[in-house]
């Protein structure tokens, strides 16, 4: 789903988290910049393609989900998912990028999340999510970008699937909503999350939700 860059949402860096990385706005827009280009540059086919429609923009606010989520949500009528879910496919999807000049959609999941209370469900949640991501990524070459879903609040869980999304799936970064079980993404519960992202040196991209982030 297309929406206008930064609309609504909020691209961190997490400076002065786990080793005292600390970024300048500056340099925020520099390396969001350059992570684009670096994927659309050496696709000539992608060049060419680009050159026809026009596209030169880079959506970095730009929802996505699977079929699995989309039964998901069907069924827990989370808050959020009726903004944009409506007639969803991947074709329109793209169809409404190339009438917007956007090259390439930085795609991450939105409210209301995958976390209900169940662990187990929240895992393989994430895991869809992620696989299906990748695959739009390999199948539409240069036009998606993959910030992984993560299953918060589990930490543990969490960590491990960014080390999958990052080694295997070859995400550029993570995608999560404001807030998990009440807690906000400043409460020390997530630090490690944020630690091993500025460690593998990575944005995330935080999507507002309702406070607590639980069924209502």
């Amino acid at each position: 789903m297309f929406h206008k860059v930064g609309s609504m949402c909020e691209t961190k860096t997490n400076s002065r988290v786990g080793e005292g990385v600390e970024l300048t706005r500056r340099d925020l827009v520099a390396g969001l910049g350059g992570l684009a280009a670096g994927l659309i540059v050496p696709d000539r086919k992608l060049q060419a393609q680009a050159s026809i429609t026009g596209a030169r923009r880079f959506d970095f606010h730009h929802h996505f989900a699977s079929p699995r989520y989309f039964k998901f949500i069907s069924d827990t009528k989370g808050a959020g998912y009726k903004t944009w879910a409506k007639d969803y496919t991947v074709s329109k999807d793209i169809d409404a990028m190339d009438k917007a000049g956007v090259a390439t959609a930085f795609i991450s999941l939105t409210t209301p999340g995958i976390s209900f209370g169940n662990d187990a469900e929240t895992r393989a949640l994430a895991r869809d999510l992620n696989d299906f991501g990748a695959k739009l990524v390999s199948d539409y070459k240069g036009r998606f970008a993959l910030f992984a879903v993560l299953p918060l609040p589990n930490i543990d869980a969490s960590l491990r699937e960014i080390e999958y999304a990052f080694d295997t799936l070859k995400a550029v970064g993570a995608g999560v909503i404001t807030s998990y079980e009440g807690k906000y993404l400043g409460d020390p519960k997530f630090a490690p999350i944020l630690q091993e992202l500025n460690r593998a040196r990575r944005f995330y991209i935080a999507i507002p939700s309702m406070r607590p982030a639980v069924r209502i």
